[in-house]
């Protein structure tokens, strides 16, 4: 119902219905809400387009905190009051309290007390109450009543952590008065710490179905996704020293590991705490009776009850039968449920398919959970139909990938014709770059899941076609996507159904296979009874029961039964495969040994025990394979670009060492490792990262893989308008999953008779959609002896595998002008070996005038610059109307800024380079080819700006200096860096920009580029920007060379370094890489090299070389690496996963912590600052004094991990001023805690060593004691011989 309330007033004798009416209204039968009768639409001039105005609460032009908080207010009542609140929260609390499939009637009456606010005279009649919603759930009959306990499909599994503090409770865990409970590494070793789940989805999802009795009945098991038999032994194991020895670390128990009067000689005197409960009869019926009470309410079926007894009898004295006791309890099924364990019958042994010694095949899914953000991982780059990298650049604005930051891919060998004829990889990505470049990786563009073939964004907006269900969810579509069975809400994985069709063929057609997860259950590798073995990362990878052989004949006759109880069966098979499976496993999996060192990251871990399962498998008898990797945090709707970076940095790496492990043992012709994730990302930004998307790009690769090209097909237009543009940049897929799963499950072996099976969907789906075997698989090698391989005689130099990231200059520019008969004279060496002063000198010089990223002389140093040559083709950005393609000899520099300080006008300072300062265009064409290379960061800001207030006939005139009328009234930052600002360019005919409240001085703000040129806004000191390019902005005014001379042979990019001169010369020449390309450290970077840009660049770390990014204060730098999910340190003497000769990041000085933060985020929060052992357990001053090594007060208490890398501790640096920390319960050594960053600094915590982190900043903290010496001066140039 609607009320109307109308206004009365103005003399007017009835109530008027007007914009002043208000409407009552009443949402979802909850929250009544009052509307002013208001209706506005915003109309687009000149278009006819027009649409509703939504509410806005913020204002555009000055928003208020208070409007920010009525907003958010908003948003959040729309969620709590919408009318799915109530019984999405019920059912959450229902599975977690009571029962894991609750019946509708109880879920309704449960809802129903959440709405009402009141359960049976319990509650305030408020709309959300949780104490009445509270009451309903556990006062329910379905609650209470003894009879349901019988019910099979009554109940739930228990959550590991839940049995671990019922064990404690019960059996009256004590401890030392003035100390705390504290349990560690809960979340690796049984995957749930306290507060500390891994993602807003909980530890487990609430629609989990584990494989046998649960999904055959069609219902839910939340709880069993952590049943894996890792988590598994580990609570087993973890369990079992409690009862022995207390809370303790030893023999994988849950107490700290950091203990430092920790002994695991004898564990139980040295224990943080102890179970003391004492039963109160003396005979074994008695204390089983008593324990059944205590420890499960009574449920133990009397079968299990006489078994412990038997076990109880039979250990020798009373302490050692009570702890047989509890642990045997603790392995049953009525511990690890909440249902009555009725016994069914024996339970018949596994079947198992016996190998034939058919040769090995085996497929690596690696899953990038959270949704990858593909549209910057592959992007259109060069020889495009149309402008596609504009249109994508327009889209994507603050998230656009640089051209600079992508390695080119030719992609003109695709099956089907591209848009493009070069794509762009992601810089961090270079394996991958060199394993397309050898033919073994190929790229599937625009994939996604889908029911049927899409072809227009319509068949999804007027719902012509069926689509995936819960499209943009993250559980939907993973589900989607690892069962390829897009519509299906209770699906097989894909891999799953690949093993049973090949068990199941015809005789003669079977293969024995085998399911492996590093990542927990896998929903890809289910199907039916098929279930994955699941691997831990640690060891061998299998983490054996420490009871085993003292309770095998226990655990035997337990799990022999079968329960009437599903999730009791549930609980009795996961026991039964895990640890027989880890038994049978264990010796067979140490065959697996490694050549190669992998990285020590999430990934290289879980790729570490692939290797070794994929080496053994002459042992396991296995045939055919399939294993399960995966890692989190793409889910980037923030902190864009660092996610995309860290994680392609931990893929590049492990794939890296993947490969080369393979290769060593002959085996990467026979092993397929294939990226999937849920869906991409939308194209659009949400001005912090991008959101849930549905088509997305993935790669493919192996030496059995067809590589070097691209199938699918990409996007023709990325436009809002175009076919397939959803809104906010979501792209509607035109490649299935079932056309990539339809070529592998033929390579594993999957005869066609059997396909409908493995994709139910293959029906729906023309063979021209699908991707044969022959396409995507090249034919085997021909048969030969097997031998092993060859070690090389001695390693090879340690190289940058990076290739050039700028193609060869395009085809289509005029040849350089030919030589004279009698021979050009050669082209002048680089005064400074390997470069020239200048990109000009590159080409009038050297002969290379082709765009590409070069060294350069800027203010006596030496930087790695982008040479862009005055010029344009029809490719990069498009010619001036009028004007025919050409090569230019003059080049410009240019360098660009991120996230840098904030410039208004030109004479405010900015980060750009010294000797540089903001790009101005020179003319049209440079415009149109930068622009093309930069995107938005080319248009963000031009240093152009005004001499006098107002407009200045700025829309009367051509925008550039040719024009007298705007020379007087314009000019660029040219003289700020003692260069002539002639010429300058903006456009090339007159904008009308109608405001004429410009503010002299200030940037001449940039709104967007047509082909006349710029289009601007002349208003106020109001625009600035943080991201911008920079530039000498040097010009040649010379005119060029009558016959310039040919390029030289060899490398397009830089020349070799030249051959060391013969003694006497004087004065010697910078010097050159002793580590060509690169330097011992990042200072040796800019002292030695003259690159003194923060920038990622290769150092040497004793004999290897590493790839780091190199922060500078000055000229000293520093190196920093980041770990991400590694080992949790908590104090200084942890291990941690830095790389070999690193430790965590310590800060040097105010200036390198804003850089260090600005470029990593919350992850530089981790510093390796600790307090000394004579701050004893207080704050040792840290609230009285800044916070620094150079501050007497806090150098006697607090230092850093310098000298445990053998290094100098000095000077380190937290905060500029003092800060009041008042806990002051500081235990010495462990890390001083960060919780944010302010202007001063770190804010931090000095609380007890509770604090811990698992990603950080590793460094080798090298900092430099002496000033660099003066540069050497330049060589004079050779005469010509």
């Amino acid at each position: 119902d609607v009320t109307a309330y109308l206004y009365v007033g103005d003399g007017a004798s009835e109530p008027v219905f007007d914009e002043r009416t208000i409407f009552q209204v009443v949402v979802n039968g909850t929250k009544t809400l009052y509307l002013a009768n208001k209706y506005s639409r915003v109309s687009i001039r000149g278009s006819g387009f027009s649409f509703r105005n939504p509410v806005q609460f913020m204002s555009f032009t000055e928003p208020t905190e208070q409007d920010a908080s009525y907003e958010t207010e908003w948003v959040i009542d729309h969620f709590f009051y919408h009318k799915n609140c109530a019984p999405f929260v019920s059912h959450k609390l229902i599975q977690r309290l009571v029962s894991s499939n609750p019946s509708p009637r109880y879920l309704r009456e449960t809802a129903l007390a959440f709405r009402s606010g009141v359960y049976k005279g319990i509650g305030s009649a408020q709309y959300g109450d949780l104490g009445a919603t509270f009451a309903a759930i556990l006062l329910d009959r379905e609650a209470r009543s003894v009879t349901l306990d019988a019910d099979p499909s009554h109940g739930r599994l228990r959550e590991p952590l839940v049995m671990l503090l019922h064990l404690m409770r019960a059996m009256q865990y004590t401890w030392p008065a003035g100390s705390h409970v504290e349990l560690h590494g809960l979340a690796e070793s049984i995957g749930q710490s306290q507060y500390q789940s891994p993602t807003v989805f909980n530890y487990f999802l609430p629609e989990f179905m584990p494989p046998g009795a649960v999904m055959e009945a069609g219902l839910r098991a939340p709880e069993a996704q952590l049943g894996t038999a890792p988590q598994m032994v580990s609570l087993l194991n973890g369990l079992s020293s409690l009862v022995r020895y207390g809370l303790t670390s030893c023999e994988d128990g849950f107490g700290s590991d950091k203990q430092m009067t920790r002994s695991c000689a004898d564990p139980a005197t040295t224990s943080d705490g102890t179970l003391t409960w004492q039963p109160a009869g003396t005979e074994p019926e008695e204390v089983i009776e008593e324990l059944d009470l205590l420890l499960t309410a009574g449920r133990l079926h009397p079968s299990t009850k006489e078994l412990v007894v038997q076990a109880y009898s039979q250990a020798g004295g009373p302490q050692a039968a009570l702890t047989t006791a509890q642990e045997l309890i603790t392995i049953t099924p009525e511990f690890a449920t909440t249902t009555e364990n009725v016994l069914a019958g024996e339970r018949p042994p596994p079947v198992e398919t016996v190998s034939k010694g058919k040769p090995y095949k085996a497929v690596v899914v690696l899953f990038l959970a959270g949704g990858l953000d593909s549209w910057n991982m592959l992007v259109p780059y060069d020889g495009c139909k149309r402008d596609l990298y504009k249109e994508y650049a327009l889209l994507r604005t603050d998230v656009t990938l640089p051209r600079m930051q992508m390695l080119p891919l030719n992609v003109s060998d695709s099956p089907q014709e591209q848009p493009c004829t070069m794509f762009g990889l992601h810089e961090d990505l270079p394996f991958l770059h060199q394993l397309y470049d050898d033919g073994d990786l190929a790229f599937l563009v625009n994939i996604g899941p889908q029911v049927e073939p899409l072809e227009h964004k319509d068949d999804y907006l007027y719902d012509r076609k069926e689509v995936p269900m819960q499209l943009f969810a993250h559980n939907a579509q993973q589900r989607a996507t690892q069962s390829v069975y897009a519509q299906e809400m209770d699906p097989d994985g894909v891999l799953g159904r690949i093993f049973s069709a090949l068990e199941s063929q015809q005789p003669g057609d079977t293969f024995k296979s085998e399911g492996w997860s590093l990542s927990g259950n896998a929903l890809v590798l289910e199907s039916g009874d098929i279930k994955p073995v699941v691997l831990s990362t640690n060891g061998d990878g299998v983490d054996r029961y420490r009871r085993f052989s003292s309770y095998r004949a226990d655990i035997n006759k337990m799990t022999s039964m079968r329960s009437a109880n599903i999730f009791a069966d549930t609980q009795l098979e996961l026991l039964r495969a895990s640890l027989e499976g880890t038994e049978a496993f264990a010796q067979k999996l140490t065959g697996g040994t490694l050549v190669e060192t992998f990285p020590t990251s999430s990934l290289g871990r879980q790729l570490a025990q692939v290797a070794k399962v994929i080496k053994a498998k002459d042992l396991l008898g296995t045939e055919r394979d399939a294993f399960f990797v995966q890692i989190g945090g793409f889910d980037s709707h923030s902190n864009f670009f660092m996610t995309l970076q860290s994680k392609f940095t931990e893929i590049n790496a492990a794939v890296e060492a993947f490969t080369a492990e393979l290769k060593t043992a002959g085996l990467w012709n026979d092993v397929v490792l294939l990226q999937a994730s849920e869906f991409g990302r939308t194209l659009v930004s949400n001005g912090a990262g991008t959101d849930h998307g549905w088509g997305g790009h993935m790669w493919i690769t192996g030496g059995a893989i067809n590589g070097k090209k691209v199938f699918g097909k990409y996007p023709d237009s990325l436009l809002p308008s175009s076919d397939l543009m959803l809104s906010r940049g979501r792209v509607v897929p035109t490649m299935s999953w079932e056309a990539l799963w339809y070529a592998i499950a033929k390579w594993m072996g999957v005869k066609q008779y059997k396909l409908s099976e493995v994709l139910p969907n293959l029906p729906n789906f023309p063979v021209d959609e699908l991707i044969s075997y022959g396409q995507l698989f090249v034919p085997p090698p021909p048969s030969s002896p097997s031998q092993p391989p060859l070690p090389p005689e001695s390693p090879p130099p340690p190289q940058d595998p990076r290739p050039p990231k700028i193609p060869p200059p395009n085809p289509s520019f005029p040849p350089m002008p030919p030589s004279p008969p009698a021979g050009p004279p050669l082209p002048s060496p680089p005064p400074y070996t390997p470069h020239y002063s200048t990109c000009t000198e590159w080409c009038t010089q050297g002969g290379y005038c082709n765009d590409a990223v070069r060294l350069i002389r800027i203010g006596g140093s030496s930087k790695e610059a982008h040479c862009v040559f005055d010029g344009c083709s029809s490719e990069k950005g498009g010619c001036p109307p009028g004007v025919t393609p050409y090569q230019g000899f003059r080049g410009v520099d240019l360098f660009a800024v991120a996230n840098g300080r904030t410039t208004y006008r030109h004479t405010d300072e900015n980060d750009c380079p010294a000797g540089t300062d903001i790009w101005f265009p020179r003319n049209h064409a440079m415009l149109n080819k930068i622009a093309w290379y930069y995107g938005n960061l080319a248009r963000s800001l031009i240093g152009i700006y005004g001499r006098f207030n107002g407009c200045g006939g700025c829309r009367d005139y051509a925008m550039n200096s040719e024009v007298p009328e705007q020379a007087a009234a314009w000019t660029s930052v040219g003289p700020s860096t003692g260069v002539s600002a002639w010429p300058w360019f903006m456009r090339s005919t007159p904008y009308s920009e109608p405001n004429g409240d410009y503010t002299a001085g200030c940037w001449l703000r940039v709104n967007g580029m047509e082909p006349e040129g710029l289009t601007f806004y002349d208003q106020s000191c109001y625009y600035g920007a943080s991201s911008y390019l920079c530039s000498s902005n040097i010009w040649a005014s010379e005119a060029p060379p009558p016959s310039p001379p040919s390029p030289p042979s060899g490398p397009p990019s830089l020349p070799p370094p030249a051959a060391p001169p013969t003694p006497p010369m004087s004065p010697l020449p910078p010097l050159a890489p002793p580590y060509a390309p690169h330097y011992a450290s990042c200072t040796d970077w800019c002292v030695e090299g003259g690159q003194c840009v923060d920038a990622t660049r290769l150092i040497r770390f004793g004999e290897e070389s590493r790839r780091v990014r190199c922060h500078y204060d000055g000229w000293r730098g520093i190196d920093t690496v980041i770990v991400t999910e590694g080992r949790r340190t908590y104090r200084h003497t942890d291990k941690n996963d830095c790389p070999a000769g690193t430790d965590i990041w310590v800060p040097r000085s105010h200036a390198l912590l804003n850089s260090v933060v600005a470029f990593y985020g919350p992850t530089a929060y981790s510093v390796g600052i600790f307090g000394r052992r004579d701050a004893f357990t207080t704050c040792g001053g840290c609230r009285n004094s800044p916070m620094n090594s150079a501050d007497e007060a806090q150098g006697a208490y607090w230092t850093s991990v310098g000298p445990s890398t053998g290094g100098s501790a000095e000077p380190w640096f937290m905060r500029a001023t003092k800060y009041w920390e008042p806990s002051g319960n500081y235990e010495p050594g462990c890390w001083l805690r960060v919780y944010r960053h302010d202007m001063d600094g770190f804010v931090f915590d000095d609380s007890e060593c509770m604090h811990s982190f698992s990603s950080y900043l590793c460094s080798s903290n090298y900092w430099a004691d002496s000033p660099p010496p003066s540069p050497p001066p330049p060589m004079s140039p050779p005469t010509s011989p």
